[in-house]
């Protein structure tokens, strides 16, 4: 049995003021500084404000990168639905601008990166950048004309949680737990993405992403929770527990997400995907 969700919205000149920092690519940047200051609270590592800086430059580079790439498979006729959408048209009416920010960008974050961050951080970067330049060839364009390989979403999420933590974890000599933490966030991320797939990537793709969703959302969000009541000794209770919870509540909003997608518009899911992620915004005990 075939599943049948909303058509895309029609485009318009009239855009809502809650879809323009999607359609400026702000979103994904926006979640990533919040995930940085969180992380750098749990952990204990003050960061200057250049480490915020860098990675929003980077990740919105990325972002806007990507979605230019959608754009020109759009205009080329790729009738996927998850191309025929609001951004990805207005990124199709604007697409010199955005390739003219992306280097000015990007020329920035550099320059900041190579003079003003430490260098156990700028090194880990380029090992997390080179695994950029790898999952661009592998997963969005793959070299060659070679088909996608398989795992995007795992790939995506291990990207951006490696890409958010390196200021954190890159020179972390403490005694708090690393590796548990960072499989939960990057199993978040990955669930982000897989959520935004069931909801309007291509139909192969959509009905293995459907399938996943929810059972990994809900391992996840108790996962989360149960390591944050139980997992945590009292030494690193008071630092992680806000970070754990974080994670729980982000896991338990986009499973809801999922299970109501069928009502829900496609440039609304996306945004709300993102909003479900901002949960570190939401006062912790």
């Amino acid at each position: 049995m075939s599943e049948t969700l909303p058509s895309p919205a029609p485009l318009s000149d009239r855009v809502p003021a809650w879809l323009w920092p999607n359609l400026l690519c702000l979103d994904a940047p926006i979640v990533s500084v919040v995930w940085l200051g969180v992380f750098s609270a749990a952990y204990d590592m003050p960061l200057e404000a250049t480490a915020f800086l860098v990675l929003f430059l980077a990740v919105w580079c990325l972002y806007a990168g990507d979605r230019i790439l959608d754009a020109l498979k759009r205009r080329a006729g790729d009738p996927s639905p998850g191309l025929q959408t609001p951004r990805h048209a207005f990124m199709g009416r604007h697409l010199r601008l955005f390739a003219v920010l992306i280097f000015f960008a990007a020329f920035i974050g550099v320059l900041v990166a190579i003079t003003r961050l430490e260098r156990p951080i700028f090194g880990a970067g380029l090992i997390v950048a080179t695994g950029a330049v790898a999952y661009f060839g592998a997963f969005v364009a793959p070299i060659g004309g070679n088909r996608p390989l398989p795992g995007k979403s795992l790939a995506a999420g291990l990207l951006i949680a490696a890409g958010i933590t390196v200021p954190i974890f890159a020179d972390y000599s403490g005694k708090l737990p690393v590796e548990p933490v960072f499989a939960l966030f990057a199993g978040i991320c990955a669930l982000n993405i897989l959520a935004i797939s069931a909801r309007d990537g291509d139909l192969e793709g959509r009905r293995l992403a459907a399938g996943l969703v929810t059972p990994l959302g809900i391992a996840l969000t108790l996962a989360a929770a149960g390591y944050a009541l139980f997992g945590t000794t009292v030494e690193t209770a008071p630092a992680l527990r806000p970070l754990l919870f974080s994670l729980s509540l982000a896991g338990a909003a986009l499973t809801i997400l999922h299970v109501n997608r069928r009502s829900i518009g496609q440039d609304a899911f996306r945004v709300l995907a993102d909003v479900a992620l901002l949960t570190p915004l939401i006062p912790m005990p």
